[in-house]
């Protein structure tokens, strides 16, 4: 992953002794960068370690240091220019990034002082934008058949196009099958006990619980084989081989910090790797399953365990074979939604209300969420779908996902 440089241009014209106390400022609002470099004026701005792979967050202390800003973007793969109040810091920062914006380059001006939140947010969505972009995915057999919008080789050339640096792994059914084969059941039994014993009911028998949690073992495995960061795997057809789903594996594996999504859906696993990136928090996808008003209905058969407050175990919705995962959330918390549709070059985004935690009804996955947002987002699902999957989570994510997605250089897709 890249670097954050805070890098300082001036104009020698004001004196060092200014030039210092404005950056003493910047310095002091303890922004989250990685470096501080030394103040570029005239010819030393080519000895900025600022690569393409790094973002550079200009910080034009006087005017007349368009040209400066300009050399440093010209080295950075993102520029963020930060003026102050004073100094012609801000008239300088305008011509910079005219420029900067007629020829395209990676650029954002926030115009806050002193910096602070919403620099910060963005430092944050580009560090979330730069560990994604160099993601190891495990597509874990071919995507499901029915997905025929949200996965392919168009959807993969899509995303390359975000993220170059994104490295997939193909692994077959057939070796999770063996690697499956090869956990010994002491590997998974106090797991089992302790999974079981913390449901609020388990509907199914303990036999099925670790033969399910033999995958998650066999799922580790591959994960460490591979180096992952993320995987999404055909879940239905890993019936065939082994005779169970993998709803609780992901299920542990995203309460782990480990990206796990359903179905070879890549689209949505890249969203929840950037949501997760964004929050520190696991992610849930979720079919749409319904939508009316202002409410949408969102239901899959996993949950991350972290993310609710209780769960119960049963089968899976649509097989009634293996473990699906019955997650509640009695709270009422604020969530966000998104789905990054890399053919459209969109990023949908709506910050909502889940107003309904627990399941309600037999015939939907096992875990189901009913979210209230706010503006067209709902009926914008149904007139201008991206696939169905969704991805979300827990709290307001709404600020860092527009600026995630002018790094990413696509069109934000909100409520209004």
């Amino acid at each position: 992953m890249g670097r954050v440089y805070l890098v300082p241009v001036a104009s020698p014209l004001l004196g060092l002794e200014l030039i210092y106390e404005v950056l003493s400022r910047y310095v002091g609002s303890r922004l989250p960068v990685d470096e501080v470099v030394n103040v570029v004026a005239g010819e030393s701005a080519g000895e900025v370690p600022v690569t393409v792979e790094d973002l550079a967050v200009v910080a034009p202390i006087t005017g007349g240091t368009e040209g400066l800003i300009l050399r440093v973007a010209e080295r950075a793969g993102y520029t963020l220019i930060v003026p102050h109040m004073e100094m012609n810091s801000l008239p300088a920062s305008l011509e910079a990034y005219s420029l900067l914006r007629l020829t395209r380059k990676r650029a954002t001006l926030i115009v806050e002082w002193p910096p602070s939140q919403r620099v910060s947010k963005f430092i944050n969505s580009w560090r979330a934008v730069s560990r994604v972009s160099s993601y190891v995915i495990g597509v874990i057999g071919d995507p499901s058949p029915w997905l025929v919008y949200s996965a392919g080789e168009e959807v993969e050339r899509a995303l390359k196009g975000l993220m170059p640096n994104l490295k997939i792994a193909r692994i077959s059914l057939s070796d999770l099958a063996e690697s499956f084969s090869e956990v010994r059941g002491d590997e998974v039994k106090e797991l089992a006990g302790a999974v079981s014993a913390k449901a609020l009911n388990v509907r199914v028998s303990h036999s099925e619980v670790e033969k399910s949690l033999k995958v998650y073992v066999a799922l580790k495995k591959l994960i460490t084989k591979h180096r992952l960061n993320a995987l999404t795997i055909r879940c239905f057809d890993l019936i065939k081989n082994v005779g169970t789903t993998p709803c609780l594996a992901l299920s542990l594996l995203n309460s782990e910090g480990l990206v796990a999504g359903c179905e070879g859906d890549l689209s949505t696993l890249i969203t929840m790797a950037i949501l997760k990136e964004l929050s520190g928090k696991p992610v849930f996808m979720g079919n749409i399953s319904w939508v009316e008003n202002s409410e949408i209905l969102m239901s899959h058969c996993t949950i991350a365990l972290k993310m609710v407050e209780k769960y119960e175990l049963d089968t899976h919705f649509e097989t009634r074979v293996g473990v699906g995962v019955s997650g509640h959330i009695l709270q009422k918390p604020t969530a966000t939604i998104a789905k990054l549709d890399p053919l459209t070059r969109t990023l949908r985004i709506a910050k909502g209300q889940v107003i309904s935690g627990t399941p309600s009804s037999p015939r939907h996955c096992r875990t189901q969420l009913k979210i209230r947002v706010p503006g067209k987002l709902a009926p914008r699902i149904l007139e201008k779908p991206t696939g169905n999957h969704h991805a979300l989570v827990l709290g307001d994510l709404e600020t860092e996902l527009h600026y995630t997605a002018e790094i990413l250089g696509v069109t934000v897709e909100s409520p209004a």
